[in-house]
């Protein structure tokens, strides 16, 4: 066997093969050490967030976030009457029940660790919320049935009464992408080097409106990852509570919301809308686009002078947040997926009420 011949041809196929198990597995060691450190900063009570899996549930949070959205969930979730009196009692009401889903969702909690980490949670017989802990399958089954829309109007709810409490200035628009499933190695691999986009299957994409200052979520709506901001415009519009349509404020927005419609609209409810033109913005054009291209092409640096741009990187803050400190747990569920997500704009709405109680 000629040793020169058989070395030049396997030994770029080897370093080859070694080159990408060096890449796969530098990439999962990555992953894991990321992983780790979350566990640790969970296991110290730093880290704010989801995969709660050393600590139980703390009776006094959980009291406090059953009294404060009691109004809410009693207005929201519908009892169904019982028409037959056989069988046995309800164990509790449907909006109890919903309200430690959330918790276990928030905390990342499975279904069949729940009644362990409520050990604590003595008032819940005590002081009559209901008879007894439901069993993993009762907590499931109620987080199946619970729709979508009840948590968005629960969210909405939430925004308006810090608005009310807070005050308002002004508004903003904004869209993020929000991972749904978690990927492959392949789809990882492609990731990791820039071929994989966040047009694809694995994300969602969260439409919110922002109260200002006071940074609560008033509006949201969900669409594709490949979906225009400005198409899901009008129903952020309409999920808006009519008692924040107050005319002279200010509305935020990037240069995706630059249409004749969405600032036509806000123009018709008396709103001042702050939305940048587009770099390819006819010029003269008819109102009401043309006077703001005007007022941007005669005096540069408009609109960052005197129309507030930290209003408007308020709502980037909110995206920041949610994605660090609430991440979203990942569900297996098609039918819940959307309810999991919602779970950690929840939680950001109920913490800026409880710094207003």
């Amino acid at each position: 066997m000629n040793y020169k011949y058989y070395s030049s041809k396997i030994n770029p196929i080897i370093i080859q093969i070694n080159k990408n198990t060096i890449f796969l597995l530098k990439k999962i060691l990555e992953s894991y050490i990321k992983h780790v450190q979350k566990l640790i900063f969970i296991n110290v009570g730093v880290y704010v967030g989801s995969m709660n899996f050393f600590q139980i549930i703390d009776p006094h949070k959980a009291r406090e976030f059953i009294i404060i959205n009691e109004p809410f969930l009693k207005k929201l979730v519908k009892e169904e009457p019982r028409e037959s009196k056989r069988g046995r009692k309800r164990i509790a009401e449907r909006w109890v029940i919903l309200a430690l889903a959330i918790i276990a969702r928030i905390e990342g909690i499975a279904w069949r660790k729940l009644e362990e980490k409520l050990s604590l949670c003595d008032f819940l017989i005590e002081e009559g919320w209901m008879k007894k802990i439901p069993s993993k399958s009762t907590f499931h089954a109620v987080w199946r049935a619970t729709e979508s829309k009840i948590l968005e109007q629960w969210i909405i709810d939430l925004g308006r009464e810090i608005v009310r409490k807070k005050g308002l200035k002004a508004m903003a628009v904004d869209s993020s992408g929000f991972k749904i499933r978690q990927a492959s190695v392949w789809r990882f691999l492609k990731w990791s080097r820039g071929t994989l986009k966040k047009t694809s299957k694995l994300f969602w994409k969260i439409h919110l409106i922002v109260g200002l200052p006071s940074r609560a979520i008033v509006s949201l709506a969900h669409s594709a990852s490949n979906t225009h901001d400005s198409k899901v415009f009008g129903l952020l519009w309409q999920k808006l509570p009519s008692a924040l349509l107050r005319p002279f404020l200010r509305f935020y927005g990037d240069c995706a919301y630059w249409t004749e419609n969405i600032v036509g609209l806000l123009s018709q409810h008396s709103f001042f809308p702050v939305i940048p033109p587009k770099s390819n913005a006819r010029y003269p054009s008819p109102p009401p686009l043309g006077p703001i291209v005007q007022a941007h092409r005669l005096y540069p640096g408009l609109y960052r002078r005197n129309h507030h741009p930290e209003y408007r990187s308020s709502i980037e803050h909110v995206f920041g947040l949610l994605k660090l400190s609430l991440p979203p747990i990942l569900d297996r569920l098609p039918s819940t997926i959307l309810s999991t997500l919602y779970s950690s704009l929840l939680c950001y709405n109920y913490l800026l009420l409880l710094r207003t109680v």
